[in-house]
């Protein structure tokens, strides 16, 4: 039942960033139209449900090997989505790895109802990260 509820919200979670990521022209646009929507549902009950695949990868430790690959794929569909949406080269994926730790730490964030003042802090911290991606160096 765990596996089907994960293979449910990937497809669900991956596809509502994604959409919300192509409404924007630029990465930080993106992300912003995506940490606002976030910010939006803050101290709401969905807010507090939070991200199913983010929950499950703070959780893994308890998961078996078949959800543990459901979960593994989760977060490689999302970020791939994420690195397309910071328009990073191929192999230059640590940047989307570094949005992807933050935005699965700020839906755990939200999840534990912070404060909306730490929250727009946080997402603003993370906003930062994608003025980043035409800057970094090439990986060895």
């Amino acid at each position: 039942m765990y596996v089907a509820a994960l293979a449910h919200y990937q497809v669900q979670e991956v596809q509502s960033a994604n959409r919300l990521l192509k409404t924007q022209e630029n990465p930080k646009a993106r992300f912003q139209a995506l940490f606002d929507a976030i910010l939006a549902d803050a101290g709401s009950p969905s807010g507090r449900l939070g991200c199913f695949i983010c929950n499950a990868a703070a959780e893994r430790t308890n998961l078996g090997s078949q959800a543990t690959d459901q979960l593994v794929d989760a977060l490689g569909r999302l970020r791939s989505i994420f690195a397309d949406a910071l328009n990073v080269p191929s192999g230059d994926d640590y940047l989307a790895d570094s949005v992807l730790a933050g935005y699965i730490g700020f839906r755990n964030l939200v999840r534990n109802d912070w404060s909306t003042t730490n929250l727009q802090a946080v997402a603003n911290d993370l906003l930062s990260m994608t003025d980043r991606g035409a800057k970094l160096p090439q990986q060895p």
